[in-house]
């Protein structure tokens, strides 16, 4: 008699957002309120986020996974990209600076695909790498430090906060599923960010923001580091049921 024994799933339900749905802080990344304070002033950082596009990400139009327009942003496509080419935007003394590539930054559709950046100010290099390989890498630029606790006003005085699925405008909500999103005030390397992509301590030394998407019910995405930065959606979540790490097929 043989048993097979299959161990349980690391992650089992996550947050499906789309057109007209995102996840806002507005209530609590003010600039102001105490909480804010751990996402301002980094010199050095990590932004992570495990994604599953839906097949609209092969058609035009930008798809945004998490940041602040026109400050630090991860977002899907733009002017002149692939629809489905991943691209970085970080601040600089002079404005913004562009990172991608159409090599080694396209996102597949309808697969799990997770999404590090890390850059380092004082180094001026930052990495983004696309399931724990290496996308791009860029030293020698000249960066400022990044404020995602605190709102951005661009020269036209138009104000943009923090989101995960949204930026500038509608019609740019990330569609398809999210889960383990996270800030660090660290810049993780290419071995520790490959080996925790499902799951990592909230108490990990630097993890300043971490939101698992694993409420299964409600609106309210939890920041499970206890800073109290906790998200709300804008509209009703859809929450879906999923097996994490997929078996080897």
């Amino acid at each position: 008699v043989y048993y097979v024994l299959q161990g349980a799933a690391i992650i089992n339900v996550v947050a499906t957002l789309s057109e007209g749905n995102y996840i806002a802080f507005d209530e609590v990344l003010d600039g102001e309120s105490a909480s804010c304070k751990v996402l301002d002033n980094l010199e050095a950082f990590t932004l992570e986020a495990l994604i599953r596009c839906r097949s609209t990400v092969l058609d035009a139009g930008i798809k945004t996974v998490m940041g602040i327009e026109g400050h630090c942003l991860i977002r899907i496509s733009d002017n002149g990209l692939a629809p489905n080419q991943l691209q970085v935007v970080l601040p600089t003394p002079y404005g913004t600076i562009n990172f991608s590539e159409a090599a080694t930054c396209l996102i597949p559709a309808e697969k799990w695909t997770h999404i590090a950046l890390t850059c380092d100010v004082a180094s001026g290099r930052m990495i983004l790498y696309i399931d724990g390989q290496v996308a791009i890498d860029k030293s020698g630029n000249t960066f400022k430090a990044v404020n995602l606790g605190t709102p951005y006003v661009n020269p036209s005085r138009e104000v943009y906060g923090f989101n995960i699925g949204y930026s500038y405008t509608s019609g740019r909500e990330l569609d398809g599923d999210i889960t383990e999103c996270r800030v660090w005030n660290v810049v993780r390397s290419q071995e520790e960010i490959a080996a925790n992509v499902y799951e990592v301590d909230p108490e990990s030394e630097g993890l300043v923001a971490y939101w698992k998407f694993d409420e299964a019910t409600g609106e309210t995405i939890r920041d499970h580091t206890g800073n109290g930065n906790s998200g709300k959606a804008h509209a009703a979540l859809k929450w879906t049921s999923v097996s994490l790490p997929e078996a080897a097929g």
